[in-house]
């Protein structure tokens, strides 16, 4: 009864994954258990980890599994296509989970969630700047506009100089957006892939070391 309680719980936790790859993975953790003859809570517990930190352990292996798969049926003339900002953090949210649900990983899932964080905070640092100069610049487009039209009826060269200067400035800042969105978009990617290339370390690691690993064993 313990097992499956223990299964329900992992059930539970496991979010962002179907139906299908959810029974798959209780199926695989219900027969390790069966074939180690962890009976007890206690048992499962020690070897396994509480159902919250398997599950988060499942998420972050199907994350890496999936790119994997992604990366082998695409088209190798084709770029594959990168994912978003968004995603790529809640993939980094989930591995540092993971890795700080093992006891064995947490100095170097701290040391890892600290270089994540200072990462972050100078993105978002730049963030910061790259948004105040661009309000500073579209503020100073709107006011070079506002200048040139009380300057068009009586000084016509002093206006059309204003006038054009505030639409050449407005029209580099609608450039500089997707420029910046890029960049950031780019960073993010390869703090995604430093993190998920710690993660693999580790989760080889703890196969050597004679540990469960469902992602090694449903590639």
């Amino acid at each position: 009864m313990d097992k499956q309680d223990y299964i329900n719980e992992l059930k539970t936790n496991l979010h962002g994954l179907s139906n299908g790859e959810i029974n798959e993975a209780a199926e695989f953790y219900l027969e390790y258990m069966e074939d180690g003859h962890l009976d007890s809570r206690a048992e499962i517990v020690d070897k396994l980890g509480t159902p919250k930190q398997l599950a988060r352990k499942i998420m972050a292996d199907y994350s890496i599994k999936s790119d994997v798969q992604e990366s082998n049926s695409s088209d190798e003339h084709r770029a594959q296509a990168p994912k978003s900002p968004k995603t790529n953090s809640a993939t980094i949210w989930i591995i540092i989970l993971a890795l700080l649900s093992t006891p064995v990983t947490i100095p170097l899932a701290l040391l890892t969630a600290v270089f994540v964080f200072v990462a972050l905070l100078l993105v978002g640092v730049a963030v910061v700047v790259i948004c105040a100069l661009y309000f500073s610049a579209v503020m100073v487009g709107f006011k070079f506009i506002q200048i040139s039209l009380g300057l068009l009826f009586t000084k016509i060269f002093a206006g059309l100089f204003y006038l054009g200067t505030g639409l050449i400035i407005l029209g580099i800042a609608l450039l500089i957006i997707p420029v910046v969105y890029t960049v950031l978009s780019w960073l993010i990617q390869e703090l995604t892939t430093f993190v998920k290339f710690i993660y693999r370390k580790i989760s080889r690691k703890s196969n050597r070391n004679g540990g469960p690993h469902y992602e090694e064993n449903n590639r």
